[in-house]
Order: structure tokens, then sequence, then C-alpha cells
């Protein structure tokens, strides 16, 4: 087991069960104002999104200023130690959400990895994702840009508005405006961590990672070899392959295959093509190879998984 600074402590969200909201605004606090004590008995979010809040909790004390997450443990006092003017989202939910977690960032690539992972392999019309995915997010964290926050306000501005209201079903839509901005914060962790993990490439590999995405989305429907690659991109495949597979923990053509078995697997359920014909829509020349390679990915052939959800 690991010793973790409570700054430092990770969460993880089961999200195979909707998480449950006891209440959730927004406050506009003025000048002079200073958090009153309070041991909560449940947890805390707060979303700063302007002003600057001095809390401390136990025996840390914290700054937060626009862009700053911090989530309070239940059981700890928590209490305002410098007035001051700010503007922040709030969220109270219960302890049995959230899992604390023994381990540090870097232990995290390991699953975040994973999930990204199985983000690839997974059969997107499938349910196994649920029980593979790890929503993991830290105690404290900085959304950066505006794009993070603008979609956490937005999901916050309807959860109030509901609640407000006491529009039929509010609290369901306030459960569901909570998991989105949990999995906001969480994907902007994920991002986080895997950037730095994946820091050491230079600008040029990062903007080939980036036009190889670009390619391949616009071209995996077509038959695609390592020499088109090679005659794209000007290089060695084996380069490429390797690339692509240290950032995203898959081969290149894993990577394409997948893209094509659930473009594939799309096409069976909404339209009225061939076999044949689907293999030639995702860029398989060969209907048989076609069937081999869906049934290993979907564990059934394509006429038996259009017939089961068609």
């Amino acid at each position: 087991m690991i010793s973790l600074d409570a700054k430092d402590q990770l969460y993880q969200l089961d999200i195979t069960i909707p998480p449950q909201v006891s209440y959730i605004n927004q406050a506009k606090k003025k000048n002079n104002w200073k958090h009153p004590p309070r041991i909560s008995g449940e947890y805390v979010l707060f979303i700063l999104t302007s002003g600057n809040l001095f809390l401390q909790e136990g025996d840390n004390e914290y700054h937060l200023t626009e862009g700053d997450v911090l989530l309070l443990d239940p059981t700890l006092l928590h209490r305002g130690t410098k007035p001051s003017s700010c503007t922040y989202y709030y969220i109270h939910f219960p302890t049995a959400t959230l899992k604390k977690l023994e381990f540090s960032d870097d232990y995290a690539k390991t699953f975040l990895l994973a999930n990204r992972s199985n983000s690839y392999n997974c059969n997107p019309f499938g349910y196994e994702l649920y029980e593979q995915t790890r929503l993991i997010f830290p105690k404290q964290m900085r959304l950066e840009g505006k794009s993070s926050m603008t979609r956490i306000s937005a999901q916050m501005q309807q959860a109030i508005l509901a609640s407000e209201r006491r529009m039929d079903y509010f609290k369901v839509i306030c459960s569901s405006c909570f998991l989105q901005i949990i999995t906001e914060l969480g994907s902007h962790y994920s991002d986080r961590i895997l950037e730095t993990a994946t820091s050491h490439f230079t600008k040029t590999q990062v903007d080939l990672l980036q036009n190889l995405m670009t390619f391949i989305f616009a071209n995996y429907t077509t038959h695609l070899s390592s020499l088109h690659f090679e005659k794209h991109f000007h290089m060695s495949f084996d380069y490429l392959n390797r690339l692509f597979g240290k950032k995203n923990n898959i081969t290149l053509f894993a990577y394409i295959n997948n893209l094509r078995i659930n473009k594939a697997a799309e096409l069976l359920i909404h339209e009225n093509f061939k076999s044949y014909e689907i293999a030639e829509r995702v860029g398989y020349r060969d209907e048989y190879y076609f069937s081999k390679v869906f049934k290993k990915h979907m564990g059934i052939s394509p006429r038996k998984y259009k017939q089961i959800f068609q």
C-alpha cells in the first residue's frame, strides 16, 4: 500500500451505478466572505469560476483560483482561512459514490492506458466497457483552457435550473449532469497524465502522430497497405508503426481493423448491404477474410450479427 499525501489522493467512480446528488448549486461570494468551519459528512466538489478561495482541510491549505477543482473529504473539517470574493460551483454527494485509490499518478497510467486500449478494442454495441473502464480523477486539479470549463458550466446550469424549478425527474437530471461533469474531469486528468507519459516526443513526432490519425480516418474504409503509409509520409512503415504504438498502445493495423469492424457492425445493423458489399465499403478486398476478422472481434459471423441486432 502506498502512503499518499492527501493532496495527491485519487478517486474512482463506479460508472455502472448512476451517481446520486444531494445538492448542486452556484455560490457568488463578495469581499470579506470567509467559508465557515464545517464537516460535511459527504463529499463536496468545488469548481472555481472566478476570484479567490482560501480553504484549509485538515492539515492542508488550498488557494483556489479560476479553473481549480477541489474535492473535500466527508470526515475532515474544512474552513476558510482568508476573506475573499469568488464564484464557484459546488456539488454534494454521498460517500459511497467514490472509492479511494491507494496509488499515485505514476501507477494510474497503467489503468488509463488500459482504458484507452479497451476503447479501441471493445465492441461499441456491447456492454463490457462499463465493467472495464476505470474513471479516475484526483482530489485537486486545474482545468487548462476554456473548453472543459465551458462544458462543465453548461451541465451545472442545466442541473441547477432543473433543481430550482423542480422539473419532472430533476434528481435524475442532476445525476446525469453530475456524471458528465465527473467524466469531463476524468478525461481531463487522463489527457494530462498520458500526455506527461509521452512528453518525450518531439514536436515533429507529435505533429506526425496527428497527421497519422487524420490520414487513418480519411482512408480506413479503403484498402490500405504499409506501402500507402510509406508513400504518403515518405518514411518507413516500421517507424510509423512503432511511434503510433508507443503513443496509443496499439499497432496501426490493429487500430484500423477496429475502426473497420465497428463501421461494418454499424452497416450490418442499419443498412441492407450484402456481406461482400460491406467488406468492400470498410476496406477489405476479400469477403472471407473480412468474415474471419469480424468473427475474431465480435465473436460471431457478420450474418449472425445481422440476425441478432438488426
